[in-house]
């Protein structure tokens, strides 16, 4: 498993494991040329850590054979073990300490799968060993400590068990989180380790062994805690809660946490262990996430959390009766008052226990359970850093606790205070937290300094957006895709040394980048829809100024892109995000123009620098946004458009026409009619009679203009007209079928513009989506188009 989200096992050395692991390590070839980082880590661990061996053999009475206390032969212990025969034997005083011969790699050739292991005396310091784990062995810190227990017993493990811990081996790779558990290949650890089996590297024991003393391969870290003993389960505990603490009193200068390591603790089912372990985290002020229904412990202490009443010891009893009835028949009654204490005393501290149901289960019931957890033990902890306790639920993406915890009515914001939480919730994409800092006093103007939109551009900028971007530019000769271009490169130069020959193009292609710098509302809304997100451009969106040109330069920007990008799911995703952009640009617009249409026909054709010097017009001409290009307001400014056009196009022909037939006419009124008034008629069918030489009519002309006649063409020796026919005739031709296009397109779009302003009466105006409540299109544009225009 990657080391983001590494499974460490502790775990009791026994004479099963520990057998195997001698054979391994003395087995493997070490070479004499090892490399520096590989002796360094011989000579750090044969410093520090160390293993333990009895030294005073003691016969114990209950067994057959010749067996020590310490759970070995005599035939097992060291050369030079003394006997003891009176005093009672203890691990401290009758073991001794020796440098650990039992680390390294371990392998299971059958599976192929290797990982780290280390023998270490149970009193090993925790700062040593974490060191070894994140110096030595090279796991990240970890941004989250998850400490499994309970089920140490083997059992068949029920579907939804295996989903809760399939989700919490997805917790912790996504949160960059350890998991300690006792790393056997048994009962609860087992488990742990199955349901992340595809991308785990460990290594498995006999399996003729006792399950019990079976390492699982399912594991990255393996620790194997010794003291010296066999058959005593739980030595690790200790070591693992010392390693715990220390992990959660570091002070890590990144940490999402309010500058700490948050350890929660998961517990399932469980005996006597499961619930010593359980006391001493929430002594340790460590929340615990129980699942009731997993049964034992773990339902008592369920159960007693849903108590109203006085908790009180018979209470407790009848439940441990109740969940554990052959156990707490087992029991002297000295060891049944310590349970009942250690639940009560665990019972104290309540806010540190959260419960689910194994039933209902899902997929987000454990994050929020582990989530909640952490911020109940934070808040206690830490009540007066919010900032702290606000990174925690950005993190885990909890808005409804952050809603109602943190920013409550009796609670004033600074838009300062909230620039560290803003920052975070852009870069891990959530859409609802920028939206709740902007509600509770966020400036997003004043939070986007240039050292703020260049970290972002530079270390929060995907480079394959960065490459295609750059490909589109140098395919299409396009104004808005080099300005973007040129802003990306902007910020991004900001903070990186290129080569010599990318400084070369950059200086000459960047030599105008302040208005930029001027737009910083736009910069952010363009490094969002670039890579695609969705919701959070959606925030932005909302703050920039002129919405409807943002939302169309959205949509030429995806479209585009979508053209150069190689993956045909990601250009389908820019192809969606393009049509909805444009979608809520049409819907802005009409409400725009239905309010005031002298406001939408400058909207349509005001040049902003902010998007490069582009108007509405201009983005959706060249996005194709037909459904825009469609829209009422559009088709007035096309109207005028074809006007024009026929205009230029008629006088053209008549130049061209009067150029040709007759170029000694010096009479205007003569002129203005063969210019203008003919072409004028042709346009609706009068076909010009003077363009063909074999149907000319001279009685209908005068040679000398004494006449109130049109001046006759020039003839030839033969007496005939002299223009050439092979031009006229096709002249005419190609004038009257393009004039007539132009008409029937200038009639559809008269009609639909009557059509679409009729059935705009008719649709009651009201607030525009993504707007905001009671904000019309038209007052949103007009203040949109004033700020623009005093914008320096």
């Amino acid at each position: 498993m990657s080391f983001e989200g590494a499974r460490l096992s502790m775990r009791s050395r026994r004479n099963g494991t520990l057998d195997s692991t001698r054979t391994l390590y003395s087995s493997m070839s070490r070479s004499t040329d090892v490399s520096y980082s590989e002796s360094e880590l011989v000579n750090f661990i044969e410093a520090n850590f160390k293993k333990r061996e009895c030294v005073f053999f003691t016969k114990d009475s209950k067994a057959t054979e010749n067996v020590c206390k310490c759970g070995y032969a005599q035939s097992q212990h060291i050369e030079g073990t003394q006997i003891n025969q009176n005093e009672k034997w203890n691990y401290k005083k009758h073991t001794k300490e020796f440098p650990t011969d039992a680390f390294g790699d371990i392998q299971f050739e059958t599976l192929g799968k290797k990982g780290k292991y280390i023998r270490l005396s149970c009193d090993t310091d925790a700062e040593i060993l974490y060191e070894l784990l994140t110096q030595h062995w090279h796991l990240k810190t970890p941004n989250l400590v998850i400490s499994v227990t309970g089920g140490a017993k083997n059992f068949a493990l029920k579907p939804r068990m295996r989903k809760i811990f399939s989700r919490l081996i997805y917790i912790a790779q996504s949160k960059g989180a350890w998991i300690l558990t006792g790393g056997t290949h048994y009962g609860l650890m087992k488990f742990i380790g199955e349901v992340g089996y595809f991308s785990a590297q460990y290594i498995m024991d006999d399996f003729k062994r006792d399950p019990l003393y079976i390492l699982d391969n399912n594991h990255t870290h393996l620790l194997l805690v010794d003291n010296g003993c066999h058959g005593h389960p739980t030595v690790e505990a200790k070591l693992r809660n010392q390693l715990e603490k220390y992990i959660s009193e570091r002070t890590i200068q990144d940490s999402n946490y309010g500058g700490k390591v948050p350890i929660v603790c998961f517990a399932q089912g469980g005996g006597r262990e499961t619930l010593k372990a359980i006391n001493t985290s929430i002594k340790s002020k460590i929340p615990c996430v129980v699942v009731e229904g997993s049964g034992q412990i773990a339902d008592v202490i369920a159960s007693l959390v849903e108590l109203e009443d006085t908790l009180t010891s018979s209470i407790v009893k009848e439940k441990l009766v109740r969940f554990l009835p052959r156990t707490v028949s087992r029991l002297h009654e000295e060891e049944t008052e310590s349970w009942i204490k250690w639940l009560k005393e665990i019972l104290e501290s309540s806010h540190l226990l959260t419960v689910i149901k194994m039933e209902e289960a899902g997929d987000e019931i454990v994050s929020n359970a582990i989530s909640y957890a952490l911020y109940k033990a934070f808040s206690t902890n830490k009540q007066d850093n919010w900032n702290g306790q606000l990174k925690l639920l950005l993190e885990w993406n909890q808005l409804d606790l952050a809603n109602d915890e943190i920013f409550t009515n009796d609670c004033r914001w600074e838009s300062a205070d909230l620039r560290e939480v803003m920052f975070m919730a852009l870069i891990k994409d959530r859409p609802k937290f920028v939206r709740l800092f902007l509600e509770n006093g966020l400036n997003l103007r004043k939070f986007l300094t240039s050292d703020v939109l260049t970290e972002l551009f530079s270390n929060h900028f995907s480079t394959l957006v960065y490459r295609n971007l750059q490909i589109a530019k140098n395919s299409y000769n396009d104004t808005l895709l080099t300005f973007v271009w040129k802003l990306v490169a902007n910020f991004r130069r900001s903070s990186r040394k290129e080569d010599r020959s990318s400084r070369d193009e950059t200086d000459v292609e960047l030599h105008d980048v302040s208005p930029i710098t001027r737009h910083p509302l736009q910069a952010l809304f363009i490094w969002a829809i670039l890579q695609n997100k969705k919701e959070l451009s959606k925030v932005i969106w909302e703050q920039t100024k002129g919405c409807t040109l943002a939302a169309l330069g959205a949509s030429k920007l995806l479209k585009t892109l979508a053209k150069v990008k190689s993956d045909i799911n990601a250009a389908g995703e820019s192809e969606e995000l393009a049509n909805e952009y444009e979608t809520r640009a049409v819907e802005l617009f009409t409400e725009c123009y239905s309010s005031d249409e002298d406001l939408a026909e400058q909207l349509l054709v005001y040049s902003c620098e902010a998007w490069g010097g582009s108007n509405c017009l201009e983005l959706a001409v060249e996005a194709t946004d037909q459904h825009f290009i469609a829209q009422p307001g559009v088709q007035l400014i096309d109207v005028f458009f074809f006007l024009f056009l026929f205009a230029v196009w008629m006088m053209a022909f008549g130049v061209a026409r009067q150029g040709i037939l007759r170029q000694n006419e010096h009479r205007w009124r003569w002129i203005f009619r063969s210019v203008i008034y003919e072409p004028y008629l042709a346009m609706f069918g009068q076909v010009p009679s003077d363009v063909d030489g074999t149907t000319y009519d001279f009685s209908h002309c005068t040679f000398t203009g004494n006449e109130s006649k049109p001046l006759c063409v020039e003839l030839d020796e033969h007496n005939l007209p002299r223009f050439p026919e092979w031009i006229t005739i096709p002249l005419v031709c190609i004038y009257m079928l393009s004039t007539n296009i132009l008409l029937v397109n200038l009639l559809v779009a008269m009609f639909g513009c009557v059509s679409l302003r009729r059935s705009l009466v008719s649709v009651p105006r009201g607030p525009v989506p993504g707007i905001g409540a009671g904000v019309t299109g038209s007052r949103a544009e007009k203040a949109i188009l004033g700020e623009l225009v005093e914008e320096p």
